[in-house]
């Protein structure tokens, strides 16, 4: 079974590698026959300059070379079978290619027609910052101390004893079960948003200063935080905020140039829908016969 899989891992390493049917221009100088179907040194320069450098240069000496050869004539071989077999006519598969076909020709028209429009400049991007400075901040910060217990009926038992006046850090160094913030009264310092435990994160930056939390359940136990301070995230200079507000641009450059595309494509196609049709065939799927 090991060695099936091995070699189904093998199979699918030369089509991705190699995998584009004989181009009818190539010429040179033929390098092996299979079966009467030449390879020419141009169709093996062109797959050879397909591959990753890692592989460019695992093949790039004479073994090499000869290695790589013999990947191509084990798809040739693996494919004409396949075609003996009647595989190329199946109609399921010839779907399947049509569906690919037309992806592909989607992804070349929208690389072209949009990303090929996301060009920006500094002077686009100093005014998006202009419009939105008020969104580019460093992450908030807060400075907390926590008190972490096994099971949840301990967290009840502290929770009951702060309300009624009992000192966090004492309490911490009391009970608390974490080893590396028990004997600092259960200070964790100063964390930043969204760099902390994602339940944890939730609550600290959603309390106020000074407050203490209900318990929180993790993979640890329970947590009883105390929000000490709070730290508010402080503007970025358009220098600072230029990576990420490049990316948030053209985020929604590409989705105004896409939206602008179909609107005009729209506008010019006559389109018509049967909301009666439609209606069937929502039924059709939503209750089989």
């Amino acid at each position: 079974m090991r060695e099936f899989v091995v070699l189904v891992v093998a199979v699918s390493i030369i089509f991705n590698i190699i995998g584009c049917e004989q181009r009818k221009d190539v010429g040179g100088k033929v390098v092996a026959q299979i079966n009467g179907r030449e390879i020419r040194d141009d169709e093996f320069k062109m797959r050879f300059s397909r591959l990753t450098p890692a592989l460019k240069s695992k093949y790039s000496d004479e073994k090499g070379k000869r290695e790589f050869l013999e990947e191509i004539i084990k798809r040739e071989l693996l494919l004409q079978e396949a075609k003996k077999a009647g595989i190329e006519k199946d109609q399921v598969l010839l779907e399947r290619i049509e569906e690919m076909r037309e992806r592909l020709i989607l992804n070349e028209f929208l690389q072209r027609e949009v990303e090929g429009k996301l060009v920006t400049t500094d002077k686009e991007l100093e005014d998006y910052y202009n419009l939105h400075k008020e969104e580019f901040k460093s992450p908030d910060e807060a400075k907390i101390s926590h008190i972490l217990v096994k099971n949840e009926e301990d967290a009840k038992a502290v929770i009951k004893r702060l309300r009624k006046g009992s000192d966090f850090a004492k309490m911490a160094r009391e009970i608390s079960i974490d080893m590396a913030t028990k004997d600092s009264g259960g200070e964790m310092g100063v964390i930043q948003k969204g760099k902390f435990h994602p339940q944890l994160d939730s609550v600290i930056f959603s309390a106020n200063e000074g407050e203490v939390s209900d318990p929180v359940k993790t993979e640890r136990g329970y947590h009883i935080i105390k929000v000490q301070k709070k730290i508010p995230g402080l503007p970025l200079s358009f220098n600072d905020a230029k990576n990420i507000l490049s990316q948030r641009y053209q985020i929604e450059k590409r989705s105004k140039v896409f939206e602008d595309l179909f609107t005009r494509l729209k506008s010019k196609a006559n389109i018509t829908i049967s909301d009666e049709n439609l209606k069937k065939t929502e039924a059709d799927n939503v209750h089989p016969k």
